[in-house]
């Protein structure tokens, strides 16, 4: 499969993003989120956490998590259920920089869909 990328800076995303990471076969899991969010959340798979800071300028932000998208190739499905607009951007700034590209995932009744 390919990498998933989820932001999960919320606790009230935390349900959407566990059964997004448990119900498929990803090759890796990358968590943003920040300190302190997911720290008593449980997953049934490895999941790589990248902690920002949300009080760093965005630029620094895109930084720090690019920084840590280590030999991301091709596409990654990324899930933004959770978070802001500044993490967000964030976000699709480190990818896009890294050189990959994203679909945009996301849980439905029916299971994973591509949006």
């Amino acid at each position: 499969m390919t990498d998933l990328i989820a932001c999960l800076t919320e606790k009230k995303g935390y349900k959407h993003v566990k059964r997004l990471i448990n119900e498929a076969d990803w090759s890796r899991v990358f968590l943003i989120t920040r300190e302190g969010v997911s720290d008593d959340f449980k997953f049934s798979k490895p999941v790589i956490k990248i902690i920002i800071d949300p009080k760093k300028p965005v630029k620094d932000v895109v930084q720090d998590i690019k920084s840590k998208l280590t030999f991301i190739f091709g596409e990654v499905g990324l899930n933004l259920v959770s978070g802001n607009g500044k993490e967000h951007m964030a976000i699709i700034s480190a990818i896009m920089k890294s050189g990959a590209g994203f679909r945009l995932v996301g849980m439905t009744p029916d299971g994973i869909t591509q949006l």
